[in-house]
């Protein structure tokens, strides 16, 4: 909310897995709130997971590094380890995006 919402508004559609990680209930009142057509991918077919599923390896393997140099031992340290890696992340994909178009 904090990082994408403040500048680019909400998303249009947002797929999920069907995963029991994420509380449903949780889920779908948030998406509604925010207007955000849900979409869950088929537990048969994880290729349609697969760019997330990517997105999710790089991201955590910056937070592996990170706490290599900062050792994380806080909730709060983990909120702010992530806070400063998905900037990273973000920010290392929007510079890719004008140089290949």
């Amino acid at each position: 909310m904090d990082m994408w919402f403040s500048w680019a508004g909400s998303p249009s559609k947002m797929l999920v897995d069907p995963g029991t990680q994420i509380n449903p209930e949780e889920l779908t009142a948030f998406a509604q709130a925010n207007n955000i057509k849900l979409t869950t991918t088929s537990a048969e077919a994880q290729f349609q997971n697969g760019k997330a599923e990517r997105h999710g390896a790089v991201l955590k393997a910056m937070l592996s590094r990170f706490e290599t140099e900062h050792p994380i031992k806080q909730p709060q340290e983990f909120c702010q380890a992530f806070y400063w890696c998905t900037r990273a992340k973000n920010a290392n994909s929007l510079k890719r995006s004008r140089v290949c178009p």
